[in-house]
């Protein structure tokens, strides 16, 4: 076991403000060789002043221990480079971040905690699995990344036998790199797709967070996983142990497009760390839960006549409550519930009162990033399923298969109409002996684009 304590370093342009709270040790009656320190637990944090002479090898020695971490803002870098060639986490923030309410002011506390501690050592962490192509155009943020690590710009580190050692080569599993209070992993997912040996990069993730997630909070930790369909198996695994998992793809243009040029531009460091972590939670939510919400709206649709009919059929059609539901009806039967469920649909029906992608432009988009015939074919399966129980044209032909589901909606579709006409004969005779056929078809919409979500991978 290391008893050796770890030490934190603030550089700090007027340390001599803080005195109160720190012990002052000098080495030297030279005042340059002077310095504040403070130990709690196996921690100690030292401030030296930006004009020290004192060098890393003379903190080390002095307090008998690692330096994990030093910390100084944009105003406030430290006169010697013995600091700024140190091999640790060195970290160049925002004097908003550094200063009276930011890092700074939590290390010069009159009453430092251990969690205090640990929130500062603790710093944001973004992974991201991407691919080795054969050129480097091919996915070109692991390209730059090795080259990057070639000129030690980044650490590499390899994964054997579920371990993940320093790497001594050019090719690692992982180069690691650091950007103001963030780390971020580039992790090359090759031969891990989930139906090799290996099984995906589940036991890799799981890893690489027992590593270096070890005592982060979830929200502080982001993921984005290059075809995520094809290379993790349970994603429900991770739910409640990082903040955001994405599926980005090398597409021509939109969010993917976009999030692959910030990552490039992170690693010419023309891009802020931060902007990554905000692309990761735009994808996580536009990509990976387009198809739920837009069920999510095809219920608000529907739901209240499910509803309506469902305490029809179990009041058998009770004359008041009748009379309150069609009265309802017949005020809003100027409302197509049906066309406007196609609104969200088809690329046909699509642009009249919503702004989003419509289904059948993301389900095209998601076909285009399989590269197996195999899953395009079920995906457009799924798809014949969904034209039959809710097709974009009332005289579309469906397939002998799919007849069943067709039947479903020309009677959903046949409740609908006595609603609005205010049929009361018919659409009893339709619901008697308590049926609700509107409920089969509405349940089983549900179920088909919830199965289109999962094949797609959204």
């Amino acid at each position: 076991m290391n008893d050796k304590k770890k030490i934190v370093v603030l550089i700090e342009k007027e340390y001599n403000n803080s005195k109160t709270s720190y012990i002052s040790v000098n080495y030297t009656e030279d005042e340059n060789k002077c310095c504040l320190y403070k130990t709690i637990n196996n921690f100690t944090i030292v401030i030296l002043p930006q004009d020290s002479n004192i060098s890393p090898q003379n903190i080390k020695k002095k307090f008998k221990g690692e330096i994990v971490k030093v910390i100084y803002s944009e105003t406030h870098c430290p006169n010697n480079n013995e600091w700024k060639k140190h091999q640790c986490k060195k970290v160049l923030i925002s004097e908003k971040v550094f200063g009276s309410e930011g890092i700074k002011a939590t290390l010069l506390k009159k009453k430092l905690t251990q969690t205090d501690i640990q929130q500062i050592l603790n710093d944001p962490l973004i992974i991201i699995f991407t691919l080795e192509g054969a050129t480097r155009e091919d996915y070109p943020e692991w390209a730059k990344a090795k080259e990057l690590l070639k000129n030690n710009k980044g650490k590499g580190y390899d994964y054997i036998n579920n371990q993940i050692p320093p790497s001594s080569s050019n090719n690692p599993r992982i180069v690691e790199f650091t950007r103001d209070d963030y780390t971020i992993l580039f992790v090359k997912e090759n031969e891990l797709e989930k139906k090799n040996a290996q099984g995906g990069i589940d036991d890799l993730l799981e890893k690489i967070l027992s590593e270096w997630g070890k005592g982060l909070k979830k929200e502080d930790i982001y993921v984005a996983v290059h075809a995520l369909n094809d290379y993790l198996k349970d994603e429900s695994k991770f739910k409640d142990k990082v903040a955001y998992i994405c599926d980005f793809h090398h597409l021509p243009k939109g969010p993917d497009k976009e999030f692959c040029d910030l990552l490039i531009g992170f690693l010419e460091e023309k891009k802020d760390v931060k902007e990554i972590c905000e692309k990761i939670k735009e994808l996580a939510m536009c990509e990976r839960k387009k198809i739920s919400i837009i069920k999510h709206k095809i219920g608000n649709i529907f739901l209240p006549v499910d509803i309506d009919l469902q305490g029809l059929v179990e009041t058998s059609f009770d004359g008041e409550y009748f009379k309150k539901v069609l009265e309802a009806w017949q005020n809003n039967k100027q409302e197509n519930k049906l066309n406007k469920a196609r609104e969200w649909i088809y690329n046909s029906k699509s642009g009249t009162t919503q702004k989003e992608k419509c289904l059948e432009e993301i389900k095209d988009e998601a076909k285009q990033t399989k590269k197996d015939e195999k899953e395009k074919e079920e995906i457009e399966n799924i798809w014949g399923k969904l034209k039959a129980i809710l097709p974009e044209n009332e005289k579309e032909s469906v397939e002998e298969k799919l007849k069943g589901l067709r039947e479903l909606y020309n009677k959903a579709k046949e409740i609908l109409e006595c609603l609005n006409n205010g049929n009361i004969e018919k659409l009893k005779e339709i619901c008697k002996d308590g049926r609700n056929p509107f409920h089969e078809w509405f349940s089983k919409l549900c179920d088909i684009l919830d199965e289109l979500g999962e094949k797609i991978g959204e």
